[in-house]
């Protein structure tokens, strides 16, 4: 097996002492990460609304949107272990609970808002309409996933690639498609 040059074994060491010195500067900030986490090049505007437990990964990209920080009760919390991919977004006006075990691939998005859409009003002065989003312990969202206000994904559940989630989700089944449907139970 070839070792690996002494450039490479620098830049590996580097990534090693930035997302060191990243974590350090987002705890300094106001995140509560716990032991053993790893976050990445992520960005998001109240940090100190945001909670990730131990052992959770938080990769590259990652968007943790608060709509306001100055309200204690929006709040994003993510479980132990729990792995949130390349390029998640998760936009919070109200509450977005993530469990423990929980895995969310890449480019997916949880979205705890949205808008009215009633006629005789331009929908740029719509009413806001939020609800809050949980995920319940040991639930896999594939790629692409999109779920919307007022959803609750049941513990041991998985969702499809590119699915759009407009119902509640009961525990250990599968469900996919546009909007997602039930597909089987988990055996």
């Amino acid at each position: 097996m070839k070792k690996p040059g002494f450039a490479n074994i620098l830049v590996i060491k580097y990534r090693g002492y930035a997302s060191k010195l990243r974590l350090r500067y987002f705890k300094f900030l106001g995140l509560k990460v716990g032991q053993g986490s790893f976050v990445g090049k992520i960005s998001f505007n109240w940090v100190n609304n945001v909670t990730i437990g131990k052992d959770s990964k938080v990769l590259d990209g990652v968007i943790l949107g608060i709509g306001s920080g100055f309200n204690e009760h929006n709040t994003i919390t993510i479980g132990d272990r729990a792995y949130i991919g390349h390029n998640v977004h998760i936009n919070c006006t109200n509450k977005v609970t993530i469990g423990h075990d929980v895995m969310i691939a890449a480019g997916s998005k949880l979205l705890d808002v949205g808008h009215n859409y009633e006629l005789g009003m331009p929908m740029n002065i719509q009413p806001v309409v939020s609800k809050s989003i949980t995920l319940e312990d040991d639930v896999w969202l594939a790629a692409n996933v999109v779920v919307l206000p007022g959803i609750t994904i049941g513990k041991g559940s998985i969702v499809a690639a590119g699915s759009v989630v407009t119902k509640s989700i009961p525990p250990y089944e599968i469900w996919g498609g546009v909007p997602a449907k039930f597909i089987k139970n988990r055996s």
